[in-house]
């Protein structure tokens, strides 16, 4: 069973494609983006959206944001995991 995590896009980031360098662009095609997953800041491949936004919700599978997801199924989900979590600790 594969699971997806939910995520909030806390950072977009951009490249660019001569030097690899980090840039701030709205001319490059984004790429990756700082999320954050129940607290913990992880990176992630966005190629899989069209047009994400900062503050947005996504759900997480594998390194990659697969969907965009609405507030309220955020929180839900994020219900869910937490509790998963503290079930497990």
């Amino acid at each position: 069973m594969c699971i997806a995590v939910p995520a909030k896009i806390i950072e977009i980031e951009t490249y660019m494609k001569d030097k690899e360098e980090r840039c701030v662009s709205d001319k490059v095609k984004s790429v990756t983006a700082k999320v954050e997953i129940l607290g913990i800041v992880s990176r992630v491949n966005i190629q899989l959206l069209e047009e994400p936004q900062v503050g947005e919700y996504v759900l997480v599978h594998a390194g990659c944001a697969i969907k965009k997801i609405d507030e309220e199924y955020y929180g839900y989900l994020e219900m869910i995991h937490r509790a998963k979590w503290e079930e497990l600790m």
